[in-house]
């Protein structure tokens, strides 16, 4: 799974965008990694986002299992000690936000569709995780700025909640992602995206994972249609509020 984004500042053309990552905890078969980008500009560096993402190990050529090597704690910096720390704390987090299953009859108002080629593969074959969130995050993207009469690039991405990926995808399989704004807030709103491969020959489905995408605006004055939030919307809300404070040390915009 592909934790919490929170995007404290978007980047813009022009600014050199560094990426630093770190592993920070780790179990038998699993890995926690941190991520931290910072964008900059001449003599201004500012942050604009933390992640963490979960990488579990594939098994051997023989079907055995494969574990990850222990950390070494001796040369630990601070920050990595805190990453670590807030890793634990998020994995209890998630715990208790399980999202609720999907209704078989909920109405989804934008989709679009992704065909997988060679270059969206990775080194196993699989596409790539970075690039099915992207055609996420478009269509989450065009689906808020269709909702509230906009621009696209009107619409300020304010963070993702965590992901996890229930199958994968290969090269020629037919990705559909269908979007739908699910609650209105002071701030903006909640768009909900559900990403599934469809067999062309069957037109048979298979659900790839669910992600929500919270967007505000540029422009202070825009505002978000009202849709009332659902208990689980609400519930969500909370719960991304907390682990928002774990990843930036501050309630901020969302809370």
């Amino acid at each position: 799974p592909m934790g919490d984004v929170v995007v404290e500042h978007s980047p813009r053309v022009g600014e050199l965008l560094t990426l630093t990552a770190e592993p920070v905890l780790v179990g038998r078969t699993s890995i926690d990694v941190s991520v931290r980008v910072s964008a900059e500009k001449g003599q201004v560096r500012r942050h604009v986002c933390d992640a963490a993402f979960t990488y579990v190990t594939t098994r051997g050529p023989d079907g055995e299992k494969r574990f990850c090597p222990p950390l070494e704690d001796d040369d630990a910096s601070e920050r990595t000690r805190w990453a670590r720390a807030t890793a634990k704390r998020r994995r209890a987090l998630l715990k208790l936000a399980a999202p609720p299953p999907t209704p078989s009859n909920e109405t989804f108002t934008f989709e679009t569709i992704e065909v997988v080629l060679p270059k969206h593969q990775n080194h196993m074959g699989h596409t790539f995780g970075g690039v099915v969130m992207s055609w996420m995050h478009k269509a989450a993207r065009t689906c808020c700025a269709r909702h509230c009469g906009c621009a696209v690039d009107a619409v300020r991405t304010q963070g993702v909640d965590g992901v996890s990926f229930n199958t994968g995808s290969n090269v020629s399989d037919h990705l559909v992602f269908r979007a739908r704004a699910t609650a209105s807030f002071d701030d903006g709103g909640e768009v909900k995206v559900r990403a599934v491969k469809r067999d062309i020959a069957t037109g048979t489905e298979q659900l790839i994972n669910v992600g929500y995408f919270s967007f505000g605006f540029f422009d202070g004055r825009q505002r978000f249609p009202d849709v009332k939030a659902p208990a689980d919307a609400l519930a969500r809300r909370r719960m991304f509020v907390a682990r928002r404070r774990l990843l930036t040390c501050t309630g901020g915009a969302l809370a």
